[in-house]
């Protein structure tokens, strides 16, 4: 991950470069009406010049005017977000895990309830080559438990990471090969909705940046608006800040205002 990114000119008319080949993260603070976005469009389209794929969770429209031969915008509603029918022809038990990990992402889950799904997860894609998904887990869960008061547990905790795409929708991938993929939130999602599916992409990107059969160029995230993040430790974007570099991931957050001390520290 080698960016080498043009900033503009310094007062003495010099170009300003921002490279580094260690630390790919950045974060730009500011006010409204500074320049952000702007500068964030620019930088993305230099990025991508220089091979990185870049993806952008829209909220507010901010980036909707952003039209070039290498920007797809995408409806939230028409990208894939399902993680089993994301990670197929992959280890079955890597699979399951990873199931399990973008339950944690929104829950705590215990011990003895995570074996239980990951064992019915690994049951379901062992018996199963075909569609492949986590509302058909639900339903062979719900046939494998029968009147099982564990129907209800497992219904809620894989209710959390079903997506909300419709079947009318053509499916998108979230990572598209050299280009700046922004991905259009609706404005009447309300925040909590937003970063659930944004975590939920970020999942995603993770899981396929870290498998050596799926992985492709390095990933820029830019995640807008992000004094609204919760950055725990479990949470995809601070996991991303804290290993994302090992595995090609960076993050560029972008916000207009850092009062938060855990946000502060996690940056």
């Amino acid at each position: 991950m080698n960016l080498n990114l043009f900033l503009g000119q310094g007062v003495d008319g010099r170009n300003v470069y921002w490279a580094n080949a260690e630390n790919a993260h950045i974060s730009i603070l500011g006010q409204s009406g500074t320049g952000k976005t702007y500068l964030i469009s620019r930088l993305a389209k230099e990025a991508c010049r220089q091979g990185f794929n870049v993806v952008i969770p829209d909220y507010s429209d901010s980036f909707l005017q952003m039209q070039d031969s290498c920007v797809l915008h995408t409806d939230i509603r028409k990208i894939n977000l399902d993680i089993l029918s994301n990670s197929k022809g992959r280890d079955v038990e890597a699979r399951a895990e990873e199931l399990i990990s973008s339950i944690r992402l929104f829950c705590k889950i215990g011990i003895v309830k995570q074996d239980t799904i990951r064992q019915l997860a690994v049951s379901f894609l062992q018996e199963n080559s075909t569609n492949e998904t986590v509302p058909e887990l639900i339903s062979y869960c719900e046939k494998q438990l029968k009147a099982s008061s564990e129907i209800e547990m497992i219904r809620n905790y894989l209710g959390l990471i079903v997506p909300i795409s419709a079947d009318a929708y053509t499916h998108v991938s979230i990572c598209q090969p050299g280009m700046i993929h922004i991905i259009q939130f609706p404005y009447w999602m309300g925040s909590d909705q937003r970063l659930k599916y944004t975590e939920m992409i970020l999942a995603q990107v993770w899981n396929e940046q870290i498998c050596p059969c799926m992985a492709s160029k390095p990933v820029i995230f830019v995640l807008d608006e992000a004094h609204g993040l919760h950055l725990g430790s479990q949470n995809m974007s601070t996991r991303i800040l804290r290993e994302g570099r090992k595995f090609g991931i960076s993050g560029w957050f972008i916000t207009q205002w850092a009062d938060d001390i855990k946000m502060l520290n996690t940056l």
